[in-house]
């Protein structure tokens, strides 16, 4: 039943409680948005999303929290994750850091797995060019 909503899902995981509010609401007008505070929140609901048959569309993932995993492990969970399943769609993800050459990580590390980045401050066109990128 959930499958064939058209309405998008957005997962939005950051440990910071504005910078997950800030983003929630620009998101918010594009779908619905579930919120996950660490790593380990995010994979319970990326893991009971897919259960319930209505996984995400796009997962906003902070690169730095604390607690067991960061950014980059949580991505490489779900990666692993759609792996096993078979999946033929990826979600996309979108990193989020305060690193304002965050495009040097990107390059450097190659951030297995993410799609796409977004530095905080949040710029709002940038958040649009990324939105309109994966949920359009």
């Amino acid at each position: 039943m959930l499958e064939e909503k058209k309405i998008k899902r957005i997962l939005v995981v950051d440990d910071q409680h504005m910078a997950r509010k800030v983003i929630s609401n620009i998101m918010s007008v594009h779908g619905y948005v579930d919120q996950a505070e660490n790593g380990q929140d995010a994979l319970a609901k990326y893991a009971a999303a897919i259960e319930d048959g209505w996984g995400y569309d796009l997962v906003c993932m902070d690169i730095e929290m604390p607690g067991q995993l960061n950014g980059n492990q949580v991505v490489r969970c779900i990666r692993l994750h759609e792996e096993k399943l078979g999946t033929s769609r990826q979600v996309p993800v979108v990193m989020i850091s305060s690193h304002l050459d965050m495009g040097g990580l990107v390059t450097e590390l190659g951030l297995p797995g993410a799609d796409d980045y977004i530095v905080k401050p949040f710029d709002q066109a940038r958040i649009d060019e990324v939105i309109h990128r994966f949920l359009y």
